[in-house]
């Protein structure tokens, strides 16, 4: 084989390599777009997925931005006050609401233009943890996560100047333990950690919504641990 005809394989496998896990990511949230049927009828065309391993806070850039476009958790003095000794989240089988929940606004966004907001829990690290000694310590591996942890704001397709003119709140989420919930709950594993993951993208159409320019925001006061009964009770 030629150096020449070598050298173009590599190239391409290089490709296929930088373009793997941003496709796999796309398909990922498609597939749970679809899982909680909010594309009305459309057949689903990807097969079920794993979720993809995240490092703790890294952000998974997309393959277009939005420059200009910022979040603000209008509330982080309340989540700040709950980071401080631990934030806990309550879920159960039927569903519990968050508490604190997200509040939200944005800015940056063109007035006209349509956008879809995402609300995505990304799981902390590659451990269950417990609490002992008043504080939460690693307690072995991880549980296999459910896909179903994204959560479309009912508002999406919305025009900017629609997000930018009041809050916007998450206060209708839901956080269960049951994986064969059916009721769109975000669902998550008992003394797992989470980090709330805000996805705002540029699209009119929820079945472009994998492929459409989108900028995520994560703040981490808001990361918490799932819990079925609260373990820190300064605060609950």
């Amino acid at each position: 084989m030629s150096k020449r005809v070598l050298t173009k394989i590599k190239f391409n496998e290089m490709i296929t390599m930088n373009e793997l896990v941003d496709l796999r990511m796309q398909q990922h949230i498609a597939h749970e777009l679809y899982r909680q049927q909010i594309m009305q009828r459309i057949p689903d065309p990807f097969p079920p997925m794993l979720p993809i391993p995240m490092p703790r806070h890294v952000i998974m850039p997309p393959r277009v931005t939005l420059p200009g476009v910022e979040v603000t958790l209008q509330n982080d003095d309340l989540w700040k006050q709950f980071h401080q000794i631990g934030t806990e989240m309550i879920i159960t089988k039927s569903g519990r609401r968050m508490f604190p929940s997200m509040r939200l606004s944005l800015s940056g966004l063109e007035e006209d233009t349509n956008y879809c907001i995402l609300l995505e829990m990304v799981p902390i690290g590659d451990c269950r943890y417990k609490f002992s000694g008043s504080q939460w310590i690693p307690a072995g591996g991880a549980e296999p996560q459910s896909p179903q942890r994204m959560y479309l704001h009912p508002d999406s397709p919305a025009t900017g100047s629609h997000w930018q003119a009041q809050p916007i709140l998450f206060n209708k989420v839901k956080l269960t333990n049951n994986t064969l919930d059916s009721s769109g709950h975000i669902v998550l594993a008992s003394m797992h950690k989470y980090q709330p993951r805000i996805h705002v993208i540029r699209t009119a159409d929820l079945a472009q919504i994998p492929w459409a320019p989108q900028q995520g925001f994560v703040f981490p006061e808001t990361e918490f641990v799932a819990v079925t009964a609260y373990q820190v009770r300064t605060y609950y």
